[in-house]
C-alpha cells in the first residue's frame, strides 16, 4: 500500500472523472484509480482515491498510522510505515536524465535535452526552429533563469520557494509528485533542490566544456609568438 492517497471532502460518492479533474496527479498517465466513500473521519464525509486497483488495498482513514496534509480543496495522505519511494511513484514514460541520490534512494532527474520539442514553420511550411513543448515550457523558462543566475548574468530572485517549486516541477516529469507530496516525504532540502536543477541543465557538461575551452585558450597563448616575445 505504498503511494499517496487523496481525500476529497464533501460527497461520499464521486465519479472517477470528477476525481481526476480535482486531483491532477490521478489524471493523465496515472492509469487505473480507485475511489472509496468515507462516511466519517477526521475530515468528515468524502471519498478516498488512489492510483491502482482496489483489490488487496485496505486504504481507509487511520489517523494513527497515516500522515495527512491539505492541498487546496483536498488532502494528501501516506502511510507512516510504508512511505512511497521512486519506484512507487515513477511514471510509465521516463524522460532521460541522471540519477540523484536523495534520502538514500535514486531519483531519475530529467534533463532538458531529453524533453520533447515542437516546431515553428515558415510561410512555406518549412521548419525554422524547434521550441519547448507547451507542457514543459515553464520548466524551460525556469531552467534558463537558473542557468543565467549560475553564470552571474541575472540577479533575478531565485530564493528557496522558487528553487523548491522548480525542483519539484522537474521531478514531476518522471514521478507522480507535487509540492505537497515532496514536502511530506521531506524529499527536497536546500542541497537537493540545487543539485536537481544542475542536472536539469546538465551543469556538469557545461563546466567541463568551459574547462576545456579555458585549457585550449591557455595552451594557445603559451605557444603564440606574442607570448614568447
Amino acid at each position: 500500500m505504498r503511494g499517496f492517497c487523496y481525500f476529497l471532502p464533501g460527497k461520499a460518492a464521486r465519479a472517477q472523472d470528477a476525481v481526476r479533474k480535482t486531483v491532477p496527479l490521478l489524471g493523465g498517465d496515472a492509469g487505473e484509480i480507485s475511489v472509496r466513500g468515507v462516511m466519517g473521519g477526521p475530515f468528515g464525509q468524502g471519498v478516498l482515491a488512489w492510483a491502482g486497483k482496489a483489490e488487496g488495498n485496505n486504504w481507509a482513514m487511520q489517523p494513527d498510522r497515516q500522515r495527512w496534509a491539505k492541498a487546496g480543496e483536498y488532502f494528501v495522505g501516506m502511510m507512516l510505515d510504508a512511505r512511497p519511494g521512486p519506484q512507487d511513484l515513477a511514471r510509465p514514460r521516463q524522460t532521460p536524465g541522471l540519477d540523484l541520490a536523495i534520502g538514500g534512494q535514486a531519483w531519475h532527474v530529467p534533463q532538458l535535452r531529453g524533453l520533447p520539442r515542437t516546431f515553428v514553420l515558415d510561410g512555406d511550411g518549412q521548419i525554422v526552429k524547434r521550441v519547448a513543448s507547451p507542457a514543459f515550457r515553464d520548466l524551460w523558462e525556469r531552467a534558463d533563469l537558473f542557468f543565467r543566475v549560475l553564470l552571474g548574468q541575472d540577479d533575478g530572485k531565485v530564493g528557496d520557494q522558487w528553487l523548491f517549486e522548480t525542483a519539484v516541477l522537474a521531478l514531476g516529469i518522471n514521478y507522480r509528485i507535487g509540492p505537497v507530496e515532496a514536502a511530506m516525504l521531506e524529499l527536497i532540502d536546500t542541497s537537493a533542490m540545487v543539485e536537481v536543477l544542475k542536472i536539469v541543465i546538465d551543469w556538469s557538461a557545461i563546466e567541463e566544456a568551459c574547462k576545456k575551452k579555458q585549457q585550449a585558450s591557455e595552451s594557445s597563448g603559451e605557444t603564440s609568438p606574442s607570448s614568447t616575445g
